[in-house]
This record gives structure tokens, sequence and C-alpha cells, in this order.
């Protein structure tokens, strides 16, 4: 397929946690490789936190940057917040939907120390982006051991609460197991996307245009960190329409884009 491609899920930045660096220059020549045309981009997880608020801010700021760098391929961005800043996270927020002009909130909660559905730690960040009507692109795990802070149900549970904002649920399908429980997840809820990184198999791309249809799927690559070719290559070879696999690399991401760039 010579499909142009439109990538929800990639990250720049510096991620002290797997000890990474990666900036949106570097990620151009990704886009050249696989034909990726426009990326949301969102910073990484798990960075330097030596200065508190003030290094998230920084993250924030480098994701402004490169939309300002190159708007055409970088139109829309995430900003990241930690919530153990709490009233800090808030106002860092605020900035970012602000000042810096960024359209959703990115959640790492394996990264940053909570558990997604257990307490009401990240409700003054949700109902402030349920005011702006954001996006809000949260990784998902499997929900076995220490990954189980990061459950896809629970993320449709913030969906039912937070109709306004438009999630995606990232990687959903890294096990059989987590695959059902982010299908389960997203029907019925119109506001839920899955972007289906970390994936190179066929039959999960069939699987998720089978039960959620292929309005609700979009492309991630997750770079640096995921291979684009390797899911590029399974929506090649799945065995649904033409039109699905163009909705899937190009159609679906390029409307979201379009809401709110």
């Amino acid at each position: 397929m010579a499909t142009a491609i439109v990538d929800v899920h990639a990250h720049i930045g510096r991620t002290v946690a797997i000890g990474m660096k990666y900036g949106y220059v570097e990620y151009i020549e990704t886009m050249r490789a696989a034909n990726i045309e426009k990326a949301v981009f969102a910073p990484m997880a798990g960075g330097r936190q030596a200065d508190g608020v003030r290094d998230t801010m920084r993250e924030n700021d480098a994701i402004a940057e490169a939309k300002r760098a190159d708007p055409v391929r970088f139109p829309m961005g995430l900003a990241i917040v930690e919530v153990r800043h709490e009233e800090k996270a808030l106002k860092e927020l605020e900035r970012a939907f602000g000042e810096l002009r960024l359209q959703g909130l990115m959640l790492h909660a394996m990264f940053s120390g909570f558990s997604m559905g257990i307490g009401d730690v990240l409700d003054p960040l949700f109902d402030l982006a349920d005011q702006e009507g954001a996006l809000c692109l949260v990784h998902a795990m499997p929900e076995t051991g220490s990954f189980a802070m990061e459950s896809p149900r629970a993320i449709g549970e913030l969906a039912a609460r937070y109709p306004r904002i438009t999630f995606i649920i990232g990687h959903p399908a890294i096990t059989d197991d987590q695959r059902a429980v982010s299908i389960e997840a997203a029907i019925g809820r119109e506001n839920v996307y899955v972007d289906l990184a970390y994936q190179n198999s066929s039959a999960t791309v069939e699987v998720f245009v089978r039960t959620l249809g292929p309005e609700r799927i979009l492309f991630g690559s997750d770079a640096p960190f995921g291979n684009p070719r390797a899911i590029i290559r399974s929506v090649e070879t799945a065995r649904i329409s033409d039109d699905a696999k163009e909705r899937f690399l190009h159609q679906n991401g390029a409307e979201l884009i379009d809401r709110y760039a």
C-alpha cells in the first residue's frame, strides 16, 4: 500500500527510566522510512524529576517547539504531568493547554507511581481536560502484577465518566488477555479509540476491526520504542477491506488531527 500514514502515538525527549534520548529530527528519519506523513507527539514517560515541575515544563516546552518547528508534520502535541505534583501538575496542565496550545494529555501510570482507577488523584486533571474537550493518550498494559496500574478496564471507566475527552488506549494488545479487556473497555464508548502499537499480528488487526469497527482503530508507532514497519505489515496482510486499511493507517488519525489541530 502507498497510503501516507498518520501516527497518533510517538514520543520525543529523554527518559531516565529507560535511559534514552530522542528528538523530532531523528523521528523525521523514521517518518521517511515508514511513509509517515504526520504525527502526534508526547514526551517520554519516566523523565528527569530532579527539578520537579520545572523538568515537566521543559518536556512540554519541547513538544511545543516541535510543533512550531514543523507544524505540517507535527500538528498536534500532548502534555505530560506528574500526578505527585498535585496542584502544580494542574497548573502545568493549564499552561500546556493555554500558553503552549497543546491539545491533550498523555499518561503512563507505571512510570508515574499511580494506578488507573484507584482513588481520585486524576480527577482535577480530567476535570480540566473534560472542560477543554481534550485528547488523552493512556498507556495500557495487561492486568497482571504491577502492570495492573495501567488497566484497560479502568481507562474505559474513566471514559464513561468524562465523555467530552477523547481517549486513546495505547498498545492494547500486548497479550491476548489484554486485547480482550481492551475491546471490552472500548465497546459502546464512542469516545474511546485504540492504537495498535507493539503488535505485529494480522489476526489481532482483524479482531479489532471485527469487534470495534474500522472507525475506532488508529496507527500508533510508540516511537522510538516500537517498530512501525511491523505494525504496517500487520495491517497490509490482514484480511480486512482496503477501506478499513486506509482508515487504520491514515483516515482516522487525520480526522482526529483535523478535530483538534
